[in-house]
């Protein structure tokens, strides 16, 4: 549910900035429907890939990504490999599409950062500090009953940040591609 929440806050931001650059927008969804496929696709790849002695053994899980295991790497760089496609049949500059779609993908992964937590998925180190976070549950990715860092808020802290910055900067960019690269960079 939170997946489709960062997919459709996304789309909209996207949308948003797209209509700003004089896009058109039915060409934007077309855009944003293919790069979901390619990026989800993407995502689920590059996890199975990162896990293959698991789903080497479970091959029928692999296309269950209902389950979980979705990697924002792999889910940029379908995308990137998306928008390559797109810009390169409909004669579009890639980087400016890549400007124009940074600010709703560090959203996204905002937003993904949260299911990351909920899912006790790309947790920390133990700790004793007093922010330390205990899983309990026992579908839950991250060992139980041990208080560990809670690197994905850390991540989502670090997210929110990067995010604000893209936002506020967006409109100063003085070359295409500026504000993508600044994104990867942070």
């Amino acid at each position: 549910m939170i997946v489709l929440l960062a997919l459709l806050l996304g789309w909209w931001l996207a949308r948003k900035e797209a209509k700003e650059k004089n896009y058109q927008l039915s060409e934007i969804d077309t855009f944003i429907l293919v790069a979901i496929t390619v990026g989800i696709a993407g995502a689920r790849l590059y996890y199975v890939l990162f896990n293959l002695s698991y789903y080497l053994h479970n091959p029928y899980q692999i296309i269950q990504i209902w389950g979980g295991g979705l990697a924002i790497h792999g889910g940029l760089i379908g995308g990137i490999l998306a928008g390559i496609w797109f810009c390169w049949r409909k004669k579009l500059k890639f980087w400016k599409l890549a400007d124009t779609f940074t600010p709703a993908i560090i959203l996204g992964q905002t937003i993904g950062r949260v299911a990351c937590f909920l899912n006790g998925d790309a947790y920390g180190k133990p700790t004793n500090l007093p922010w330390g976070v205990t899983f309990t549950h026992p579908l839950s990715s991250a060992p139980r009953d041990i208080s560990l860092h809670p690197t994905q808020l850390y991540q989502l802290v670090w997210n929110l940040l990067v995010f604000g910055l893209v936002w506020s900067f967006r409109r100063r960019v003085r070359y295409e591609v500026e504000l993508f690269l600044s994104y990867a960079i942070l």
